[in-house]
């Protein structure tokens, strides 16, 4: 590992209070080079949040570094607000037509992102998160989705699990109306029946996104199944970067003591997922210093660097 990606996993732990300061003071190339990975990744307002914690150690880039990194991270703040207004728009659109729906992955994985620090407010952070699309769920099947979009959004395009639902100029919707696909048949078949198991409870586990913003989001045994699987196919094929790694982070760090443990383990041994799974937890392990306790997997080392080194 170069000294700036382990400098850079310093500054993200600091960032989720995981560390206080990092190893060294870097140097303003350093400061650069580690703004500039904070872009690439689409973490530079989570970094932000590590920038302002390490003020107290009188660890902090140079000022019009700052300046510009504080400017990026309040755009992604700003960007939060539209987007987690959206999420409740477009849920209301479908209810109000007599479809049920719930909210999938980015705002709902974004409400989770919460530390316990004195300089940086809990709320902050989720702000921090940079936005994406907004993924949602509806129940109904093909045939009955497509004529509700046909009838709200006829401009929206289709693929063969989702659809780009095309209902507002300043944020994007993917609509997926079926369960995720394994290329295995056997596995395919597994993953769907077990998130089937699940799935109803989906439908009324409301979360607040943000004040004054509650939408339904999935439940804990449900997520990190539909997720994980989500990350392996990413990692299959157009890559994984951190910020969906963090993602899963404070996924697994929400869990509550009396989640159903013994049946997400199973859920993903059954779709082959284990031997990855064991891999992720040492990279989060790794890079981001997270407990062990009360995680279905133990850490694997040759696994988890092949994983971090893609």
């Amino acid at each position: 590992m170069t000294d700036i990606n382990k400098l850079f996993f310093e500054l993200i732990r600091v960032a989720i209070g995981n560390a206080i300061c990092l190893s060294h003071t870097p140097t303003t190339a350093e400061w650069n080079k580690l703004y500039a990975m904070a872009k690439e990744q689409s973490l530079v307002g989570i970094c932000f949040a590590g920038v302002q914690r390490l003020q107290k150690q009188s660890q902090c880039p140079p000022e019009m570094l700052y300046l510009q990194w504080m400017g990026m991270a309040a755009k992604v703040q700003q960007r939060n607000e539209v987007v987690s207004r959206r999420c409740k728009d477009v849920l209301d659109i479908v209810r109000k037509a007599g479809l049920r729906a719930f909210l999938m992955k980015g705002q709902c994985n974004g409400a989770l992102y919460s530390i316990k620090d004195e300089g940086l407010r809990i709320n902050d952070l989720p702000k921090l998160r940079q936005s994406g699309d907004i993924d949602i769920f509806v129940d109904g099947g093909r045939e009955k989705v497509m004529e509700f979009v046909q009838r709200t959004a006829p401009t929206s395009t289709i693929n063969e699990i989702e659809l780009e639902y095309r209902c507002f100029e300043d944020a994007d919707v993917d609509m997926h109306y079926a369960l995720p696909k394994m290329r295995h048949p056997f596995r395919n078949r597994k993953l769907n029946a077990y998130l089937l198991s699940w799935i109803e409870a989906n439908y009324t586990n409301h979360r607040s996104i943000a004040a004054g913003v509650s939408v339904p989001c999935p439940v804990l045994e449900y997520d990190v199944v539909f997720q994980l699987e989500h990350v392996y196919g990413n990692f299959r094929g157009r890559g994984v970067g951190l910020r969906q790694i963090m993602d899963f982070y404070f996924l697994l760090q929400s869990a509550p003591a009396g989640y159903d443990y013994e049946a997400v383990k199973k859920g993903v041994e059954d779709i082959g997922l284990t031997k990855f799974a064991c891999g992720l937890m040492w990279v989060l392990n790794h890079i981001f210093g997270m407990s062990m306790i009360n995680v279905p997997w133990v850490p694997n080392l040759r696994d988890g660097k092949f994983l971090l080194q893609e």
